[in-house]
């Protein structure tokens, strides 16, 4: 299980968890979004259940407004 708390940007974010999908490849089960804002900032909390793989397929994700 992945879980991973970004304040900010949402590009950020895509970029980290595509990041992470390149290398490691997961096959994902699950995937959970929140977003938060407080004051003059937004905190996404992600929550990815997921199962390692050998495969090499490409995984993007991308944030839901």
């Amino acid at each position: 299980m992945l879980i991973k708390i970004f304040q900010g940007d949402y590009n950020k974010v895509q970029k980290d968890i595509n990041t992470w999908a390149d290398v490691y490849k997961p096959q994902i089960v699950d995937f959970k979004q929140s977003m938060l804002a407080v004051e003059h900032n937004v905190l996404i909390l992600i929550t990815i259940l997921y199962e390692t793989t050998g495969e090499s397929k490409k995984v993007q994700y991308k944030i839901e407004k």
